[in-house]
Order: C-alpha cells, then structure tokens, then sequence
C-alpha cells in the first residue's frame, strides 16, 4: 500500500470475488445466499399529462388503416422492409409521392437490416418465414449489385 492509499483509503478500489466455486471447485458459500435485490425508486415517476399520452388503438377512427388488429405479422414486416428497399432501389414508386428515385445508401441500409434480422432470428422462424426472408434478401441483393456496378461503385 503506498503512502497516499493509506492516507485516504477512499481513493483506491475493492476487488470483490464473485465466482460461484473456489481454488477447488467447491461451490463457495457466499454463492449460496440470494442475491441482494434492488431497492425500488423511492419517488414514482408521474404520468405524462393527459393531453400527451397516446391513444389506446382501439379510439383509433373509423376508415384509418390499423391493420387486423392482431398486431404485425412478421411477415408483412418483410415486406415493409423490402418494399422501402424497392423504393430506394427505383425499382418501384415512392407510394407517397408517386415519384422513382434511387438512393443506393438507403437501399444497402435496408438490405443490411433484413440480413441482421435473419441473422438474430435464426431458429425461431417459422419455415415459411425463413424462406421468405432469404428470397426477399436474395432477390435484394442482386438487385443491389446489378446498380452499383452500372454506378461504378
């Protein structure tokens, strides 16, 4: 210990070991008891205002798109997702403004999602979902590479 640790032990740190067994592969004793839990906030959080909450779906007005009303299908996330990578790859309108256009950063970043999404969702789609996905990304792709190399890059 150097002479300023122990002039203030408060500037230096503790090592606390938390492995379940020691030296010897026994389990240690300390592991044995509960885990302290921690203490709820003493003050709770207020709501939000009334006029800044968000409607439940259900007061959504007659005629507005909201879907079945089971929720989104991950399928037609799919879809979504590729249409707006169609979009950016001027293979098909804006829906909005009706007009083509072909924004290759926005279509590779789309494309990169759908390949991060089959990637963390491997072995917990259903068949149908999975071949869906690897179509979507496939067909995707090509597109994808096909524009770059006509635009050089």
């Amino acid at each position: 210990m150097s002479q300023r640790d122990e002039e203030d032990p408060g500037m230096g740190f503790k090592v606390t070991d938390r492995r379940l067994f020691d030296e010897r592969g026994e389990l240690r004793e300390e592991a044995l008891r509960p885990a302290p839990q921690p203490r709820p906030e003493s003050t709770p959080q207020p709501d939000p205002p009334a006029d800044r909450q968000a409607p439940p779906l259900s007061d959504v007005p007659e005629g507005f798109p909201s879907g079945s009303g089971q929720g989104v299908e991950f399928s037609s996330f799919l879809m979504s997702l590729a249409t707006s990578a169609l979009v950016a790859l001027g293979e098909i309108p804006d829906p909005e403004t009706g007009r083509m256009f072909k924004h290759l950063g926005a279509a590779r970043e789309t494309i990169e999602i759908l390949g991060m999404l089959e990637e963390k969702t491997r072995g917990n789609l259903t068949a149908d979902e999975s071949r869906m996905l690897r179509e979507i990304l496939y067909d995707l792709r090509m597109k994808y590479v096909s524009l770059a190399k006509a635009a050089g890059r």
